[in-house]
């Protein structure tokens, strides 16, 4: 009888330990958000396959938005060149025709490709804008590939300004096989509780993937990337111990500012995470739209009116140019060549904490 509650014994305390260890897996996993998810899967591509101001077609898209996460304002863009270009590309669906593998399983993929119109620069790369503002522990995952004559070899950058970018150590990532994707996952170190945060997946040589270099055929060759999550665990609001261990003496009470209302990522690069607007609490406001006083054929200069310390964007023929809206509501543009009768352009203003305008079109009389 002894021996038969000692083995029962045993089998509760074995239950017990299983379901402890779950419980605290659940526990953890529950404890990391997501923060910012892009994952394109429709077979048809339309999901995917839409115009960025690339040379193919000119409007005012402002990136590929994310399917789900926190930071809803989020977005992802894509560049063939250099990062001082601003000649976005699209990404266009791989197609049936022409399948990647994943798991040993083909899939259609959305890729950038070069073309004649697009050519490689000597660092192409994807460009992640969103935000960690109340978050550490940040993670990031995603699946990465290529064509033969795209490249092969890849780094990460962060930036909290879109301007200087500092690499994360160890975030390295190289592709060895034409089409075949693999997954990769970092801890992104530096980027924690950033109001405006700017990762840059960037080529780091121009080698490709069958070893030749892509600056030698700089119309051939594809990069595909999916799958980009980003995640993160909400800063405690804990008052933080007191740095002695003196038991007379009582805790710092100090919390850090770990507001949620002030981590939406604002809509346009230009802001910079610096608008020091109050931020907008529930659903945001949606701009009004930016209008144009002077824009006459002839003229190089355009001048128009906007929300103050807003951002505008405008598109016309295959250029895109950006300005900041002054404490007066007013910005002015110079083109690099001058207007022409028939010619369209679109503008738009975006601003931190703000939904974008709607964009209004001109034509040239």
């Amino acid at each position: 009888m002894k021996s038969i509650k000692k083995i029962i014994s045993c089998i509760l305390i074995t239950s017990l330990s299983v379901s402890s260890a779950f419980t605290v897996q659940k526990s953890a996993d529950a404890a990391s958000v997501n923060l910012a998810t892009f994952s394109f899967s429709k077979s048809d591509g339309s999901d995917a396959d839409k115009s960025l101001n690339d040379t193919y077609k000119t409007n005012a898209d402002t990136g590929y938005s994310p399917k789900s996460g926190i930071f809803s304002s989020s977005k992802l863009f894509a560049s063939v060149a250099d990062p001082s270009k601003s000649d976005y590309r699209k990404l266009e669906w791989s197609g049936a025709a022409s399948p990647y593998t994943y798991n040993n399983t083909s899939v259609s993929m959305p890729v950038m490709a070069a073309s004649d119109k697009n050519t490689w620069g000597t660092t192409p790369y994807f460009l992640i804008k969103t935000s960690t503002k109340g978050y550490e522990n940040i993670t990031m995952s995603l699946i990465l590939g290529g064509s033969k004559k795209g490249p092969k070899n890849y780094k990460i950058q962060y930036s909290t300004d879109d301007k200087v970018f500092s690499d994360i150590p160890g975030a390295t990532l190289s592709v060895s096989e034409n089409k075949k994707m693999f997954p990769y996952s970092f801890s992104l170190s530096g980027v924690q509780d950033k109001t405006m945060l700017y990762i840059r997946i960037i080529a780091s040589s121009t080698t490709t993937i069958e070893g030749g270099s892509f600056s030698n055929a700089p119309t051939s060759g594809e990069t595909a990337i999916n799958n980009i999550v980003i995640k993160g665990s909400k800063i405690s609001t804990s008052s933080p111990a007191s740095p002695t261990a003196s038991p007379t003496k009582k805790p710092n009470t100090n919390k850090p500012n770990t507001n949620p209302a002030a981590a939406t990522p604002g809509a346009n690069a230009n802001d910079n995470g610096q608008n020091t607007d109050t931020p907008v609490t529930g659903k945001k406001k949606t701009l009004s739209k930016p209008s144009l006083q002077s824009y006459k054929a002839g003229s190089s200069i355009v001048r128009g009116k906007a929300v103050k310390k807003s951002s505008i964007t405008l598109t016309t023929g295959k250029k895109t140019y950006k300005a900041k809206v002054s404490k007066k509501g007013k910005f002015k543009i110079k083109l690099n060549k001058k207007l022409k009768k028939g010619q369209i352009i679109k503008l738009y203003a975006s601003k931190a904490n703000y939904n974008n305008s709607k964009t209004r079109k001109y034509t040239i009389k």
